[in-house]
């Protein structure tokens, strides 16, 4: 893994971890895009309470991830862009948050062609 892109999934994972102060502004990714779920932290688990980072690592969800992000890619969009974190979030019921963070993850170890 190349250390840009280390330092920015610890970095995100942290910020999620950690959360902001209430008194930040918020993204305008999340005044656009509503989380998929009714909560409005993630909860790093799948809807069947699965760990996020034990779901990913199974080979087809890697694969299924890869079909979205190039679906994506092949409409015009980056596959590391907020419309393919959007897309995840949307196809696998994920927090907006934690679709980018399993969306950078794959793109380096399963479909690396797709950066």
């Amino acid at each position: 893994m190349n250390l840009a892109l280390f330092i920015a999934l610890s970095a995100a994972l942290c910020v999620a971890a950690c959360g902001t102060e209430s008194n930040t502004n918020v993204s305008q990714l999340n005044e656009i895009t509503a989380p998929v779920r009714p909560q409005g932290e993630p909860d790093f688990k799948t809807k069947d309470g699965v760990q996020i980072m034990t779901w990913v690592k199974r080979s087809d969800v890697r694969k299924a991830i890869c079909g979205t992000l190039r679906e994506v890619r092949n409409q015009g969009f980056s596959a590391s862009s907020p419309e393919a974190f959007t897309r995840v979030a949307q196809a696998f019921e994920l927090h907006p948050v934690e679709a980018e963070v399993v969306a950078v993850y794959v793109l380096e170890m399963e479909c690396p062609e797709l950066n």
